[in-house]
C-alpha cells in the first residue's frame, strides 16, 4: 500500500492563485487606509491653525499671516510641509510618499472673511489621485 501524504502541485498553485487574488483585492485598501491616517495628520495641523486664525482675528481684528503669531505650535510634521504662510487660506503639501502613497498633493483649508460668517471650506488637489475622501466632511 502507498499511504502518500502531503500535497499535490495542483493544490498549491490553486492556493497560490487564491492567495494572489486575495492579495490584489486587499493592497489596495490597505494603502488607501494607511494614506487616510497620514492626511489626518494635515486635517488635524489645518484645524488647528483654524482655531488659532479666529482666536486672533477676535483679538487683534485680523487673521495673522505669521505661524509665530498664532497660539498652536505646528512643527515636525511627518507626511506633509507648510506651503507658504497661514492666513485665511493654508495648505499643507503631501511629501513624495515611498510606495502605495498617492504621491505629492495638497490638502488646502480656506476661512470664511470674518469667523462666523461662513463656514470652513476643504479641498484637495490634484483631485484625480482620490484625496478629496480623506478631507473631513
Amino acid at each position: 500500500m502507498n499511504n502518500r501524504q502531503g500535497f499535490t502541485l495542483i493544490e498549491l498553485l490553486v492556493v497560490v492563485l487564491i492567495m494572489g487574488i486575495l492579495a490584489s483585492v486587499a493592497m489596495p485598501q490597505y494603502f488607501k487606509s494607511v494614506e487616510k491616517s497620514r492626511a489626518a495628520e494635515a486635517t488635524s495641523v489645518l484645524s488647528s491653525i483654524a482655531s488659532a486664525q479666529e482666536r486672533a482675528y477676535m483679538q487683534k481684528g485680523n487673521y495673522v499671516t505669521a505661524l509665530s503669531d498664532l497660539d498652536v505650535g505646528v512643527s515636525n510634521l511627518s507626511y506633509f510641509t507648510m506651503q507658504g504662510t497661514p492666513g485665511t487660506v493654508t495648505t499643507l503639501k503631501r511629501k513624495t510618499a515611498a510606495g502605495g502613497g498617492l504621491g505629492s498633493y495638497t490638502i488646502t483649508l480656506s476661512l470664511p472673511a470674518i469667523p462666523g460668517t461662513g463656514t470652513r471650506t476643504w479641498s484637495c488637489s490634484p483631485t484625480d489621485k482620490g484625496c478629496g475622501s480623506m478631507l473631513p466632511q
